[in-house]
């Protein structure tokens, strides 16, 4: 299966595979990067995506971080007071600028 990044206005995502081991001919998908103004802002691997704001709490930011927590990991980011949290199943986490956090994603079935 190819797979191909994709470049929409200010958002970006590269998509790298590794060899398939079974099949040299073929490719597994190994994570996906999520560049934002050409800030890194998230990783997605088969079982974690990692997040951070890269030091912008901007609306930008927040929303396309909203949408990769939810859908890839049941999560959602959100503010109360100026201060941003990461809201999964388990936890509510305070996010700090510039900081990296890695969620467990959530079984596809």
């Amino acid at each position: 299966m190819e797979r191909k990044n994709i470049h929409i206005s200010n958002t970006e995502v590269q998509c790298h595979t590794v060899p398939h081991p079974f099949d040299k001919e073929d490719t597994i998908l190994d994570h996906c990067d999520v560049y934002l103004f050409g800030n890194l802002i998230a990783t997605v691997h088969p079982d974690s995506v990692t997040v951070t704001n890269c030091g912008y709490r901007t609306a930008t930011t927040k929303s396309r971080l909203h949408v990769i927590l939810r859908e890839f990991c049941g999560a959602c980011l959100s503010q109360n007071n100026f201060e941003w949290y990461i809201t999964t199943p388990d936890d509510v986490i305070p996010m700090q600028d510039r900081v990296n956090y890695t969620i467990k994603r959530v079984p596809l079935f």
